[in-house]
């Protein structure tokens, strides 16, 4: 059991947690205790982790994925939740709180926000038996585009029955080579440190990407299932895909643009 955690893991979420004092506070002194198994997913923006996440929730026994680690409000939402005052007591909270009956415990990350347990070194005494499925997507112009789409009209999500996730006001999409280039440079970089994690940790992903779980998503869940070795509670093939894809038209034409903007 974790009794403390370094101070670069409290300086690096101090915004989020401003009560904390450090590693030697005394609220670190309730012991983390971990999960039995944990399914990290690790993601890139755009790559259909929502409709992933949804699938492997309802079969009850892969846990509640969710961004528990990302500062830009998952964070905040489950620290307000269970009232943590500090990483230590919130991970604490979230794990003994999000796991299934099985004692599986799963979150999707993007590299960036993992990164501040990587280089604590704790990353093992967090998600001891961790394993990785990584999801990113082929066409990287593609998911460059549905990012700068969903940034600029504020729809980033569907339900299966076409109704927007959330409530953010929508608005016109607007096409900008510059942005779309940035967000490139930004998802191979992601890549980038994704894979070196891997290679330095010695670790084997599941690997999946974009087009074949919206191609053939229970496959994609047999296959999870599988890698994980655990029963689930629902039969995979009675799950329903709780998304629905936002590309269209526009996306197409966004690409043909873009690329052409390009010649060699």
């Amino acid at each position: 059991m974790l009794k403390q955690v370094p101070t670069s893991v409290h300086q690096a979420y101090a915004a989020i947690f401003p009560l904390d004092h450090g590693a030697s506070s005394d609220l670190d002194e309730a012991a983390y205790v971990p999960p039995a198994k944990t399914c990290l997913i690790a993601m890139l923006q755009r790559s259909g982790s929502n409709m992933l996440c949804g699938m492997l929730e309802q079969t009850g026994a892969l846990g509640y994925p969710g961004e528990y680690l990302s500062p830009r409000g998952p964070m905040q939402l489950y620290r307000d939740r269970y009232k943590s005052r500090n990483f230590l007591e919130y991970m604490n909270s979230v794990v003994s709180s999000r796991c299934t009956p099985n004692g599986v415990f799963a979150l999707k990350t993007t590299y960036g926000d993992f990164n501040p347990i990587e280089l604590s070194g704790f990353a093992g005494k967090f998600f001891p038996n961790a394993k990785f499925i990584y999801l990113i997507r082929k066409n990287i112009v593609a998911q460059a585009i549905s990012a700068q789409k969903a940034k600029t009209s504020g729809l980033w999500h569907k339900r299966a029955d076409g109704s927007p996730m959330g409530s953010a006001k929508t608005a016109t999409p607007q096409y900008d080579k510059a942005s779309i280039l940035n967000i490139i440079r930004g998802l191979v970089r992601d890549q980038q440190d994704w894979e070196l994690f891997f290679v330095l940790h010695k670790i084997n992903p599941l690997r999946i990407n974009y087009e074949e779980l919206c191609e053939n998503p229970h496959r994609v869940l047999e296959d999870i299932i599988s890698f994980l070795g655990v029963e689930p509670a629902v039969l995979p093939k009675s799950i329903t895909v709780p998304t629905m894809q936002l590309a269209d038209e526009t996306n197409r034409e966004w690409e043909e643009k873009f690329l052409g903007e390009f010649s060699f």
